[in-house]
């Protein structure tokens, strides 16, 4: 297994003869040697779950198939900045063409950030390679691969490319590779991709990973009346929400789960402030929204105190640093026994019918949503009971109610801070308590 960042070149090549003539061409002398590989065949062919999980987390899933070996490989999408692409790629050797066959740190996070949706193929990219060894005193310290590559989806060859990619072996030669790299670049008419080799390949198949997430108008136009700007508002946090759930579920990144946590918060606050409008079914919902932002905040705050921690380890001498390191550890026991939490809870009935009713009713907008809610003196009596809810009495005409938290689209100065639903839920008394064990009422679910 090979966990790397793999930092390279790309660049689209109107003709790869002309840059295997240039390579060859180089005189004795030159600080690099090109050395030649015979020319291969492999097969890339990229996964991803239905609802696009693997790319949400921000990975790219790939087989290789190099004769009969096979291997899988997740590699980021963030390409960085600057000239060099630099993405983190992990690899596993598989004992078959089965994806899911292995059990090494590939397949481990696959099945972490998939859960339960299925693996499905999205599209094949085949490529005719010959490497070229850059070699430093005979030593290798980088590679030049000249790729001829067809993309193909459902069978069909829907576009080809002609890539040559530059990947540095040795970071210390970098700087002096560069002037070569722009040497051969201007000599050969090479133009940097702006696209991976699996971009391209879904730009040529018409596949788009954001569809998904599309719940309708997220235009916020005030002319559109308080109904639909409140829905507008609320699809934008809800495909945050969704979005960073893979993130959230593999745990490697905790940017991803404060951003989840966030848009949670953002949701329950719009659903208060525009409730008068919105249809009651919302406010179901919005109670659900705070039984996850519950586990979602009790992980935030020991990955807050955790990176706390480490900061004030890196600013005090040794031996204090030292004395830090318990702390830490026990700080990090009760985040994965709180993370085990999380996870019982996003793959729990309860979770999908909170994801199923959101996108649904976002879907339907004002209009429909609305019809659909009798006129009753709880018309929430006439909605499904979502697994593990207990409905509240219906809120009297001009009672008051609790808040939301930050970045909620009310008037300037209105909208609660951090903690504010807590506050303005204790004023009404109607505190929702943490459960006394949190493995009891949320591990239900």
């Amino acid at each position: 297994m090979a966990d790397v960042i793999e930092r390279e070149w790309q660049f689209d090549a109107p003709d790869l003869a002309v840059v295997e003539r240039w390579l060859q061409d180089q005189p004795v002398h030159a600080p690099f040697a090109f050395a030649f590989g015979e020319p291969k065949e492999q097969v890339d062919v990229y996964f991803d779950t239905p609802d696009w999980r693997i790319h949400r987390a921000g990975f790219t899933l790939r087989r290789r198939a190099k004769g009969d070996a096979f291997e899988a490989t997740l590699k980021s999408i963030d390409r960085g900045s600057g000239d060099v692409s630099a993405r983190r790629e992990v690899t596993e050797l598989l004992q078959s063409a089965e994806l899911l066959g292995g059990d090494g740190e590939v397949v481990s996070r696959v099945r972490v950030i998939a859960a339960r949706e299925p693996l499905q193929p999205l599209v094949e990219v085949r490529t005719r390679r010959r490497g070229v060894a850059v070699l430093r005193n005979g030593h290798p310290v980088a590679s030049v691969d000249l790729d001829e590559t067809a993309l193909v989806h459902q069978g069909a060859v829907a576009g080809t490319l002609r890539r040559v990619e530059v990947e540095i072996a040795e970071p210390a030669i970098e700087r002096e590779l560069t002037g070569v790299v722009r040497s051969l670049a201007k000599a050969c008419a090479l133009t940097p991709a702006s696209t991976s080799k699996f971009e391209a390949a879904l730009a040529a198949a018409g596949l788009s990973p954001g569809g998904n997430l599309d719940f309708g108008s997220i235009v916020l136009d005030p002319a559109a009346g308080a109904a639909e700007y409140g829905f507008a508002w609320l699809r934008r946090q809800w495909a945050e929400f969704l979005h960073h759930e893979p993130g959230t579920r593999l745990g490697e990144d905790i940017e991803a789960l404060h951003q989840m946590r966030v848009a949670t918060r953002r949701l329950r606050a719009t659903i208060a402030l525009f409730r008068g409008v919105l249809p009651a079914r919302l406010e179901v919902l919005r109670d659900e929204l705070q039984w996850a932002g519950h586990e979602l905040g009790a992980v935030r705050d020991l990955d807050v105190q955790i990176e706390h921690m480490h900061a004030l380890q890196a600013g005090v001498p040794p031996e204090e640093a030292t004395a830090l390191a318990p702390l830490i550890a026990i700080l990090e026991e009760q985040r994965a026994a709180e993370r085990q939490v999380l996870t019982e809870l996003l793959d729990s009935a309860r979770f999908e019918a909170l994801v199923q009713g959101m996108s649904v009713a976002l879907r339907e907008g004002p209009v429909v949503a609305a019809r659909r809610v009798p006129r009753a003196a709880d018309p929430r009596e006439a909605l499904p009971v979502l697994p593990g809810t207990v409905r509240r009495p219906v809120r009297p005409p001009g009672a008051a109610h609790d808040g939301g938290g930050e970045g909620s689209p009310g008037p300037a100065g209105r909208a609660p801070g951090r903690g504010g639903h807590d506050r303005l839920a204790a004023r009404d008394g109607r505190r929702a308590p943490r459960p006394a064990a949190r493995g009891d009422a949320r591990r239900r679910g």
